[in-house]
């Protein structure tokens, strides 16, 4: 789940998930635009990374607003 690693960037969530013997990941809109501007990643290179890892994109998680806890 993207939000338990929020701050951690795109290639080192694939292949920490990859390690721990995961099938797939969810992401952050966040996440995937820090790896395209900061880190030069294009869309192919994630897909590459990810088929390289064996991993599938589950989920791109994204809340507008979040309800008021009580």
């Amino acid at each position: 789940m993207a939000g338990c690693v929020a701050r951690t960037p795109f290639r080192e969530q694939v292949e920490g998930a990859a390690r721990a013997g995961f099938g797939g990941i969810t992401t952050w809109p966040n996440i995937w635009r820090h790896a395209r501007e900061k880190a030069g990643l294009g869309l192919r290179d994630m897909r590459a990374m990810l088929d390289d890892n064996r991993l599938v994109l589950e989920q791109v998680e994204a809340v507008p607003e979040r309800p008021p806890c009580e």
